[in-house]
């Protein structure tokens, strides 16, 4: 099943990430997006039905324990997961969309990372897995623990469930996030459509971005501008 969703955020992962290959994963509420990204190429893409609020109403808003939501959920995304082509396997998973983004922040505010910035922030896995499995786990109360925005408590144990069990399907070691997606994919599709949606090698579009942003020296506050 192709979605243009996918390729979308394909096309702004891989152009604006420092990455030539990888598996973009973009979960939302009733489908996650996927495109398999080899030597700089989109090379397919694939929907499955899998979604925060798909999951959420089939199992986290029942009458059940969380042990039995997390079990009756995980069978579920498992059958949906034995539709994905054998194809779609790599140690690189691109983190795009909502879920992936919001545990990413998590994980740089309990690892202490030097830097507020989220674009490109990558992780290891197994680093973190004892944190990504104890999300769903818990209470909707007691979620502040894993220094989440409250904005996504709402959907985030679905989200995380999703996204750890299409990052061991998919055998992945290290999650790269992405900040942009589907909105600049679009625009990127067409400025790059005579040039097989990729940005010529001779210009880093990551570089030029940098040098466009104005900036206050710590100093003397001063705005100044390239």
């Amino acid at each position: 099943m192709v979605k243009k969703e996918a390729k979308y955020g394909a096309i702004a992962a891989s152009n604006l990430l420092p990455i030539h290959e990888g598996i973009t994963i973009d979960i939302g509420g009733g489908s996650s997006d996927m495109a398999l990204i080899q030597n700089n190429r989109i090379v397919d893409t694939y929907s499955l039905n899998l979604g925060t609020v798909r999951l959420k109403e089939l199992f986290f808003d029942k009458e059940l324990s969380l042990k039995e939501s997390n079990t009756k959920a995980k069978a579920y995304i498992k059958n949906e997961l034995a539709k994905l082509p054998k194809h779609f396997r790599h140690t690189l998973a691109i983190g795009i969309g909502g879920t992936a983004r919001t545990l990413s922040k998590g994980i740089m505010k309990r690892s202490k990372h030097p830097l507020d910035k989220l674009h490109a922030f990558s992780y290891n896995i197994q680093e973190h897995i004892d944190y990504l499995h104890a999300i769903p786990l818990s209470s909707a109360k007691n979620l502040k623990q894993f220094d989440l925005k409250k904005n996504r408590y709402d959907t985030i144990r679905e989200g995380t469930l999703i996204f750890t069990m299409i990052l061991s399907e998919i055998s992945a070691k290290d999650v790269i996030t992405s900040s942009v997606g589907v909105r600049e994919g679009v625009f990127l599709e067409q400025l790059l459509r005579d040039d097989n949606l990729k940005f010529p090698s001779t210009v880093n579009p990551s570089v030029h971005s940098i040098l466009d942003i104005p900036f206050y020296t710590s100093s003397s506050k001063e705005k100044r501008v390239k």
